[in-house]
């Protein structure tokens, strides 16, 4: 019987090993890709059974703040903290939180434990020395230019539509989505003389200043992107009815190859969505999408605004180009021909000689493909552009056909910004027959079924044949119905007209009203948790 028990205990200690890595391996996937929500799931369902980890405790608390669940992220790095009271790195982390919900008392006194226990650690003290000489505010970059707004503006009407309106956009995205969506529609519209100039915050500081701070101190147009959990109480009870909400995915629904959003995601969204004027989408069919997932219509206050580009360059090349291109900011968006696809870019590649060069998210890995991959990785747009337009490259941008009903929804309502991003530096590529290019009026190459291999392989190989040609062709499309100067007024200028204010709000009442609701606790909403999940 002892060795009986012997062999139960080595098969439940495998089976555990086995269970830690899976749900470490999605946790850390679903949260290198920013998707916190389903890291929280994973490393909460770890802590189910293995509630003494301390090191997915911490992760579980970070994801736990990013989404904005704030009372349990408290709980998680207290219960660490328990545990573990010397640990310094830890007391940091403490204080960061604790900054985040503007609890300045817990911070500085999180700060002095840390720096407390590495006497003469420069980030606690760097951090105890700016929390004790800012004022209770919790944007002072944002107070920083208000008083230069105020001391350099001259006195001005409430109320007054005469001059172009002035945009504060709020955002907690990474700088890439804030280029794509907001600093080049709106630098197109400032220099067209569609918006008087745009005040980006990110996360509480402001990022990017469009105009003069003389002609910054009134606010017309309040828009928000994508989820920004800094400020959503603000937009949901101060600027209730009075924003603009740009979204850029389904984000009530997940594709197959994506974990779950966390319910606290989905009515995070869903409030967003009810309290906004004017909802923006870069495609019509992401809005019919939204609509079917929500409990009220947005179908008066839904608009498109499509991507755009700054730049158009055309093809510098000639000869055999330098690899074939496949760019994802996040994972793969295929499941069922997922295999497929990747056995015809492997096949191709090696007829020939070519590598696949990867850029982008590091929840794709290709390194078991038989073909050279140099993956480089997740890169600033103005790098990742830069490369387009400098390096000999073909492209092909994969999106899933055939798989389950959520999926297939999902991809459909995505957006055509490969076509825009390829075209306009003149690389010509190969597009899934899937509705955001079928339905793009862009022609910047052919559309095929990425999950039929020969059809890929040979559309990839009529490309690399006339590269040059397909290359003009794209790009002049690009250049026709893409470029910002042009195409801003008639889809982002509208947006804003539409989400203009009836009466512009004073900066200083922003500034105001920004701090007086970053309350620490749960997010407030309107909308049950369990609504479209």
């Amino acid at each position: 019987m002892k060795w009986m028990n012997q062999l139960g205990r080595r098969v439940s200690n495998a089976l555990a090993v086995r269970r830690r890595r899976r749900l470490t391996r999605l946790g850390d996937a679903a949260r290198d890709v920013r998707n916190y929500g389903a890291a929280a799931k994973h490393y909460s369902e770890l802590l189910a059974h293995e509630p003494e980890n301390f090191s997915i405790r911490v992760q579980c608390a970070h994801m736990k703040k990013e989404i904005g669940a704030f009372r349990e992220a408290e709980a998680h790095y207290l219960f660490a903290a328990e545990r573990r009271p010397d640990d310094a790195d830890l007391q940091l982390q403490i204080g960061h939180f604790y900054k985040t919900i503007d609890d300045v008392d817990k911070a500085m006194s999180a700060y002095a434990r840390a720096e407390g226990l590495i006497p003469g650690w420069a980030e606690p003290l760097a951090e105890i020395n700016n929390l004790s000489r800012r004022p209770q505010m919790l944007f002072p970059s944002l107070a920083a230019f208000l008083q230069e707004a105020q001391g350099a503006a001259p006195a001005r009407q409430l109320g007054s539509r005469s001059r172009a309106p002035v945009v504060l956009v709020l955002t907690d995205e990474d700088e890439n989505l804030i280029q794509l969506r907001i600093q080049i529609p709106f630098e197109a519209m400032r220099r067209n003389g569609n918006i008087g100039g745009y005040i980006v915050i990110n996360r509480g500081k402001v990022v990017h200043v469009g105009g003069s701070a003389a002609e910054l101190d009134q606010v017309d147009v309040v828009w928000a992107q994508r989820a920004p959990l800094s400020c959503v109480n603000f937009l949901v009870e101060t600027c209730s009815g009075n924003y603009v909400y740009d979204i850029d995915d389904n984000l009530l629904i997940t594709p197959g190859y994506r974990a779950p959003w966390a319910p606290e995601w989905i009515t995070l969204v869903t409030s967003l969505i009810e309290h906004s004027r004017v909802v923006t989408v870069p495609s019509p069919r992401l809005s019919a999408s939204l609509e079917s997932h929500l409990p009220f219509s947005i179908a008066r206050r839904a608009m498109v605004a499509y991507n755009v580009t700054d730049t158009v360059s055309p093809r510098r090349f000639s000869g055999p180009p330098a690899g074939l291109l496949l760019a994802a900011s996040d994972a793969l968006p295929m499941t069922t021909s997922r295999a497929t696809f990747l056995n015809g870019v492997e096949h191709f590649c090696r007829t020939r000689g070519l590598p696949l060069i990867y850029m982008g998210s590091p929840a794709n890995v290709f390194s078991d493909l038989g073909c050279e991959v140099i993956n480089l990785g997740m890169m600033s747009y103005d790098r990742y552009r830069t490369a387009l337009r400098t390096q000999n490259l073909l492209a092909v941008a994969p999106l899933e056909l055939w798989a389950d009903e959520r999926t297939i929804e999902f991809v459909n309502c995505k957006s055509d910004i490969k076509m825009v991003e390829f075209g306009a530096a003149g690389v010509p590529g190969v597009y899934a027959k899937a509705p955001p290019y079928l339905e793009s009026p862009l022609k910047v190459g052919p559309l095929v079924d990425c999950g039929d291999e020969a059809d890929l392989v040979a559309a990839l190989h009529a490309v690399a044949d006339d590269a040059d040609r397909i290359s003009k062709i794209a790009n002049e499309s690009v250049a026709d119905l893409r470029l910002a100067e042009k195409a801003v007024l008639s889809s982002w200028g509208r947006a804003v007209e539409a989400g203009r204010m009836d009466h512009p709000m004073d900066i200083a009442v922003i500034v105001d009203a920004l701090n007086e609701s970053r309350n620490p606790g749960v997010i407030r909403t309107t909308i049950a948790p369990e609504v479209g999940s």
